[in-house]
């Protein structure tokens, strides 16, 4: 009962996160917290859903990662994003 439920949930994650990719051609979507440790009962079928959704140019730039120190690289520009945003209030 409970792989279903997390399946499900995975499933309703990854079409918002097609539909968040077709809206704003966003390519990384970084999941933390508690969701981040289910792991891939979760991932991949939050990552096929997505994938299924996506248009066929963004489909093969989408990146679904765990948030972790290993990640901050690549999220250094949501800092960059939130700097110029913040400063031009």
């Amino acid at each position: 009962m409970a792989q279903k439920i997390y399946e499900e949930v995975g499933r309703w994650l990854g079409i918002a996160i097609g539909s968040l990719a077709n809206v704003f051609n966003t390519h990384l979507f970084l999941i933390g917290g508690g969701v981040a440790n289910a792991g891939d009962i979760l991932f991949k079928p939050m990552k096929d859903e997505a994938f299924k959704r996506a248009l066929p140019g963004i489909r093969d730039k989408i990146e679904i990662m765990c948030a972790s120190a290993r990640t901050a690289p690549k999220a250094k520009g949501i800092d960059n994003i939130e700097t110029l945003i913040l400063s031009e209030e």
